[in-house]
């Protein structure tokens, strides 16, 4: 997938280059309104998380506790991972295309780590990537 040019479905899964999922329904945003909101009030569609696209850096201002954040190169490459950012913070990261952001500890879990690449399943076009 590239960032650049995607075209938003309303939600994909989530794995790794293994095959093994990291979140099973992540809605994406791609209009600046909805970046800006992100992840306030919860959940969009009560799914696992959102993806960000395009962004480069996210703040955590106003949201009552923390989250897993993965900045992501065009490609689905992770440049960076910040496991349970708390609230009221900004952060992000040079290079990044993309970035996903799910429910505490949902990176550890899935053993997500910096260098993995993730692929974005239901996005049209490229399938799993």
């Amino acid at each position: 997938m590239v960032f650049s040019h995607v075209t938003p479905p309303r939600d994909v899964r989530v794995v790794t280059a293994g095959g093994r999922p990291v979140a099973r329904s992540v809605r994406v945003v791609a209009t600046f309104a909805g970046r800006l909101v992100g992840v306030l009030g919860g959940w969009p569609g009560g799914g696992d998380g959102i993806l960000l696209a395009p962004c480069r850096a996210v703040h955590t201002f106003f949201l009552s506790g923390p989250l897993d954040v993965a900045f992501l190169a065009a490609d689905g490459t992770v440049l960076r991972l910040l496991e349970g950012m708390p609230p009221w913070r900004v952060a992000g990261c040079r290079g990044a295309r993309a970035t996903l952001e799910l429910p505490p500890s949902s990176l550890r879990r899935a053993g997500v780590r910096p260098g993995d690449r993730l692929f974005f399943l239901g996005c049209g076009g490229q399938g799993r990537g």
